[in-house]
């Protein structure tokens, strides 16, 4: 199997292949394509610069309190509403 330490990232953070795609802003299909032959130095350093994000970011939310959890997602409602 390729990439073995990519895979081992994301099961040892808890990271789905979905959540990192939608992070690398790019399909779920096409990451476990990307995922059947080695990757370069490069794309896997870039691939665990996001895994590093995408940790900070859940262990941020874990932290948070149950109203920073329900103003946060407040202030994304009415973001989406702007954007609409």
């Amino acid at each position: 199997m390729k990439n073995l330490d990519i895979r081992q990232a994301l099961k040892e953070s808890n990271i789905k292949h979905w959540q990192l795609a939608d992070a690398l802003n790019i399909a779920e299909f096409t990451l476990c394509r990307k995922l059947r032959h080695e990757l370069s130095k490069e794309q896997k350093e870039n691939i665990f610069a996001v895994i590093e994000q995408l940790k900070k970011k859940i262990i941020r939310r874990y932290n948070m309190t149950k109203e920073q959890r329900q103003i946060a997602q407040n202030e994304l409602i009415m973001l989406d509403m702007k954007i609409a």
